[in-house]
């Protein structure tokens, strides 16, 4: 088996992808691995009038903010280094070329374990990065109170 020396945890800010990193943290310090933190932010056109959104450099800014507080607040004292990744657009395309660019050996990540037809509207990024990855992916399932 091949050494795991980076770790990608993708997060989307919520309660239930904190806890990837949570998880992924003392996993990482077993091994002596380093962790990628990515947040990808959407650039979809939303359905409302534009003048209501945020500039892209707005919400860039506020991404690179909250990732930076919440590596901060995660992995002070772990013993493990931590570097974070902003990235806007297609979730599963940018948690990919993030693997790609980072050279990672493996990849973190929560499931919300939607069902029915949330998912069916809103896909399963962690499926679609599970399908595609060239590296394996540890999937772990949130909790209902999780998040």
């Amino acid at each position: 088996m091949k050494e795991i020396k980076t770790i990608l945890v993708p997060v989307d800010l919520e309660g239930a992808s904190k806890l990837a990193l949570e998880h992924a943290l003392p996993f990482a310090a077993k091994l002596g691995a380093e962790v990628v933190v990515l947040h990808v932010y959407s650039t979809a056109i939303p359905p409302y009038p534009i003048a209501l959104m945020p500039e892209p450099s707005q919400l860039e800014q506020a991404a690179r903010e909250a990732l930076s507080n919440l590596i901060e607040k995660t992995s002070a004292g772990r013993g493990v280094s931590v570097e974070g990744h902003v990235r806007g657009g297609d979730a599963p395309a940018e948690i990919l070329a993030q693997a790609k660019e980072s050279n990672v050996d493996l990849i973190f990540m929560m499931t919300h374990g939607r069902r029915g037809l949330s998912r069916a509207l809103l896909g399963s990024v962690a499926e679609k990065v599970v399908r595609l990855s060239p590296v394996p992916v540890l999937t772990v399932r949130a909790t209902e109170d999780a998040g």
